[in-house]
């Protein structure tokens, strides 16, 4: 992330790392609230991403930005966020790993999407990758 902070620095325009939306928002409860989700994708130019529920958000984003950049990651591939994308005026575009590591990725996942996955799987918070791997 520090590369594409240095990068974004050098050329002049703001990166807000978004590593972990999936708090933005969340009140007290565990409900979350749409401003602060509307707020961060109506006011980015470029949103990079791994595929997934979140993209829906792609509807917020500003007429005339660069879009979405979505990661397809261990070969999902769907046509949905490339039409939001493009219902709002915006670009679309997809990549796909070069050497796909399936669920491995999440050896190297931070702490909140793990303690997310390990929930998911009815998993103690603060299980290891390991746990999560097995447990699918």
């Amino acid at each position: 992330m520090v590369t594409v902070s240095l990068a974004a620095r050098a050329a002049g325009v703001r990166f807000e790392d978004a590593g972990d939306a999936e708090d933005l928002g969340r009140g007290p409860g565990g409900c979350y609230g749409a401003a602060a989700q509307v707020r961060l994708w109506s006011r980015a130019w470029l949103v990079v991403s791994v595929a997934g529920a979140h993209e829906a958000n792609a509807v917020w984003l500003a007429c005339g930005s660069a879009g979405l950049l979505e990661s397809l990651n261990c070969g999902h591939a769907t046509g949905t966020y490339r039409a939001l994308a493009a219902a709002t005026g915006g670009r679309y575009a997809a990549a796909s790993e070069v050497r796909q590591q399936g669920h491995r990725w999440l050896r190297s996942a931070s702490r909140p999407l793990l303690d997310q996955a390990c929930v998911h799987l009815g998993l103690r918070r603060g299980c290891r990758a390991e746990e999560v791997l097995a447990a699918r």
